[in-house]
């Protein structure tokens, strides 16, 4: 499949840069180019890329729109396909959209819509009101110190409503999400992320127990008129055993289950929403629900599994804002397993031996999928820097303290 109308901008140089830099190659025969605020070896090395522009600044807006327009005049007479990679670049699009060139072709939601599902204060609230289910929920400010006391099980979460704003901070003990099991842990926590700067609402929620294979992973795509195209669902194999990498997943199992995928498909189509979702879910097993944790408005390091559905990251973006196609909406319901580690890692962690058992055969059947390693990129480099990788992975899940902790 060869279209020559576009040339993909990936921002970012992360994973889920290189997954989409793939798809594009391998569905339209096209390099991309890669704007970023610094290199990483996902993106560097590859021989998919045919520019590769940095900038230290790229997350202040006028360094953003100025980096932006530049390349549409460098690239002048072609259609540009924005596809940003993190939240910090979604966020930053959705403010500056109407100062790009005319040359750029984007989907992403309103500044409205953009708040209402980021924030995740307002999520919880959206998901309440369309019947998704939520962990109880606590919302603190933390404009000034203040002392939670309000009845709650422990253990608990606490995890910050702004991730941009909590992106700019560095500090000793800093965490993706924290993990508590009293009410002076949680208000120790409460006074550590205040004295470091942190100045918006934390979320504090009863911590659902069980293993990586409770976590589910949703993929949604709306069309330019909000119309749904893709929806998808995945079991959670393993995932970063880092703290400060909590919630980045390594390997899932596709699934289908079409009554909680509509249950979102209505939430997204009603309140009008364009572009990629991503959810986080965790199966309770105290009630036997799937309860909504989080959703990042772009894809995440693992969607690119939906390729499995017939419709890449790529083939959405393209159809929808090159083609001007729309279609029925996709389930993806064909089994496989995407990872992005070793399977012999993969399988370690899997307590259940029934999905053990399911996970060997698809291995065995070679239904998996890792984006990292298409066979079209040619860079020797970057084959020595997976093997390096995979050898790396050893030593990282020899110390979970994730689950651990």
């Amino acid at each position: 499949m060869v279209n020559t109308e576009f040339t993909p901008v990936i921002i970012g140089a992360n994973i889920h840069a290189y997954a989409a830099a793939a798809a594009f190659h391998e569905d339209y025969h096209q390099k991309s180019i890669i704007l970023a605020a610094g290199k990483l070896a996902f993106t560097e090395f590859s021989s998919l890329v045919r520019d590769y522009v940095t900038d230290a600044d790229l997350y202040q807006d006028e360094v953003f729109v100025q980096t932006l327009n530049q390349l549409a005049e460098k690239y002048n007479g072609q259609k540009l396909l924005l596809v940003p990679t993190t939240d910090e670049y979604v966020k930053l699009l959705v403010k500056n959209s109407v100062l790009l060139d005319d040359r750029f072709i984007l989907n992403f939601p309103s500044q409205t819509l953009f708040d209402q599902f980021y924030y995740k204060k307002h999520f919880y609230q959206l998901c309440e009101q369309y019947g998704l289910d939520i962990p109880k929920t606590f919302t603190i400010d933390c404009r000034e110190l203040t002392t939670f006391h309000e009845e709650v099980m422990f253990p608990v979460i606490i995890k910050v409503n702004d991730g941009t704003a909590y992106f700019d901070l560095h500090f000793t003990g800093k965490q993706k999400i924290y993990r508590l099991s009293s009410y002076e842990e949680v208000n120790q926590t409460i006074q550590l992320l205040y004295d470091n700067g942190y100045r918006k609402d934390l979320i504090l929620q009863e911590y659902i127990e069980g293993s990586d294979q409770e976590l589910w992973d949703m993929v949604y795509y709306s069309d330019r008129n909000g119309k749904g195209q893709v929806v998808t669902l995945a079991q959670v194999l393993s995932q970063e055993p880092q703290l400060t990498a909590v919630g980045n997943y390594t390997a899932l199992i596709t699934r289908y289950q079409k009554e909680l995928m509509d249950k979102v498909v209505h939430m997204m189509e009603e309140t009008g929403y364009k572009g990629f979702a991503n959810f986080d879910l965790k199966y309770d097993a105290r009630d036997g629900k799937y309860k909504f944790l989080e959703v990042n408005l772009r894809t995440g390091r693992s969607s690119s599994y939906i390729r499995a559905s017939g419709y890449s990251i790529a083939r959405c973006y393209v159809e929808d804002l090159v083609e001007h196609k729309s279609h029925p909406l996709v389930y993806l319901d064909k089994k496989m397993i995407f990872t992005v580690i070793p399977p012999t890692l993969m399988l370690q962690g899997i307590r259940n031996l029934k999905l053990k058992q399911e996970v060997r055969q698809l291995i065995q059947a070679k239904e998996t999928f890792d984006p990292l390693k298409y066979k079209k990129d040619r860079s020797l480099k970057r084959k020595i820097y997976l093997k390096l990788r995979d050898l790396n992975y050893y030593k990282k899940y020899s110390n979970r303290k994730w689950e651990q902790s």
